[in-house]
């Protein structure tokens, strides 16, 4: 019986989606999906785009390094393999995007478009994977006008960088999840391709809403006990023995759902959302959230960008979200620590 890999290595043989991509942003998603990319199609042109801190990586000037451990659950599933990508500075080329990806934090999504915007024109597509897209799309589209056109896309993949100032790109890609991508049929077929479980339609909203729930749980409360995501039950319930860890986890749902309903006219029920979010902690038990890695290394967090944003859209509505504003204020506090 041939293997899901050997039937998207046979797929990819006779893929002839080859418009260039360009990767914005370097972190463990961005890496994670340039080496997918390469790895299925070796000659693909796709190309990271790098902040002048990772230069020393450049590899003859023209492509970086990416060793990729696949460690799903703590299990790891094959042995680590190297690809190179093509990559250069930001700044250093003046031709026009085909396709965009931008990986960063959402704080970082609009000075990183702006400093490569003389590249975007009306024929680029623009793939916004950014947890807060929901807080930044319509910064974004003001900002763009009709210079070019935003597909929202979303990931559950779990990933983190290992890598300190190594030479290499060393990226973890701790738990298998899917991708989707709004309204853009040939690049989904390109990232499932890839082995990242890709599916596209009209709209993202209300699968962002649900991200979104996941980010507001697991994110701050990674970053607050300084755990894995399959760690947070245990971390929560050990400082507070008189509470459940569901209990508080719907708390939080319920102003997330409360909010969105506001928001949309649709209904999220807390029990499913938090379902779902359950889901998303035992796929990703091995991942160290984005928020974590971003307090390990002192860095700004995107909290304002998730809890915030549910907050500030519950303000604006007339809608207290005391639990949720509580999280932003103890992660903002981390960084006074």
């Amino acid at each position: 019986m041939i293997s899901a890999a050997q039937q998207r290595t046979t797929n990819a043989a006779f893929f002839d989606f080859q418009e260039p991509i360009h990767i914005l942003g370097a972190g463990s998603i961005g890496v994670l999906w340039a080496a997918s990319i390469r790895s299925a199609f070796p000659s693909y042109p796709v190309q990271l785009l790098l902040r002048k801190h990772h230069q020393h990586r450049l590899l003859g000037g023209s492509k970086v390094a990416i060793c990729v451990h696949a460690k799903h659950n703590n299990v790891t599933r094959r042995a680590p393999r190297t690809v190179q990508v093509p990559a250069t500075l930001i700044g250093e080329s003046k031709r026009p995007f085909q396709n965009l990806v931008v990986t960063t934090k959402a704080h970082q999504a609009l000075p990183a478009l702006t400093a490569v915007v003389d590249r975007i024109s009306p024929q680029t597509r623009i793939i916004l994977l950014c947890n807060g897209a929901l807080a930044i799309r319509e910064t974004l589209r003001d900002f763009l006008k009709e210079r070019s056109r935003i597909h929202l896309a979303m990931t559950t993949h779990g990933a983190y960088r290992d890598d300190d100032d190594d030479e290499l790109f060393h990226v973890v890609h701790a738990g298998y999840g899917s991708t989707s991508i709004e309204d853009y049929p040939a690049m989904a077929q390109l990232l499932d391709l890839a082995g990242l479980n890709c599916t596209t339609s009209l709209t993202l909203d209300r699968d962002l809403w649900y991200k979104l729930a996941a980010n507001c749980v697991i994110n701050p409360l990674t970053a607050l006990y300084r755990c894995r995501n399959g760690e947070v039950r245990r971390s929560y319930e050990q400082r507070n023995p008189k509470s459940s860890f569901g209990t508080y986890m719907a708390d939080i749902l319920q102003e997330v759902s409360m909010v969105a309903h506001e928001m949309t006219g649709q209904e999220y029920p807390v029990e499913t959302l938090q379902i779902y979010v359950e889901t998303v902690i035992n796929a990703t038990s091995a991942n160290q959230s984005s928020m974590f890695q971003d307090v390990l290394a002192g860095r700004d967090t995107e909290i304002d960008y998730l809890n915030g944003f549910v907050v500030q859209q519950g303000q604006q509505r007339g809608l207290l979200c005391p639990i949720n504003q509580q999280l932003v204020q103890d992660v903002l506090a981390l960084r006074n620590r």
